[in-house]
């Protein structure tokens, strides 16, 4: 059996159909060790893990999420350096590249549920 969820996971994609599409994947790999959202940010609940691609998710808005309890994890397509250091400083827990092979991003999650 496992261990109950600690937190929510929201998944907030700039393509909607982006974040459907991982929803499943999350889903099938992590089971039932998660409960994943596609939502607004607005709708984020307390304490959630926000899974969100760098068009999505600004610099500010990482921040302020960050600075209320949630966890931004951000996917960027075009990872760079420079950014992950924007984002790092704007209080997001990881910068992962946004690949078809999900598996560094399971890791992370799985650590955080």
């Amino acid at each position: 059996m496992l261990p109950p969820t600690r937190r929510d996971v929201v998944l907030h994609f700039s393509r909607p159909e982006v974040g459907q599409l991982l929803l499943q994947r999350l889903r099938a790999a992590l089971g039932d060790s998660g409960r994943f959202f596609v939502g607004a940010l607005e709708q984020v609940p307390p304490d959630a893990v926000v899974v969100a691609d760098d068009r999505a998710l600004s610099l500010a808005r990482c921040q302020e999420l960050a600075d209320t309890g949630h966890v931004p994890v951000v996917l960027a397509a075009f990872p760079s350096d420079a950014d992950e250091a924007a984002y790092r400083r704007a209080g997001a827990h990881r910068y992962l590249g946004m690949m078809v092979d999900i598996a560094p991003l399971v890791a992370v999650l799985g650590a955080l549920i």
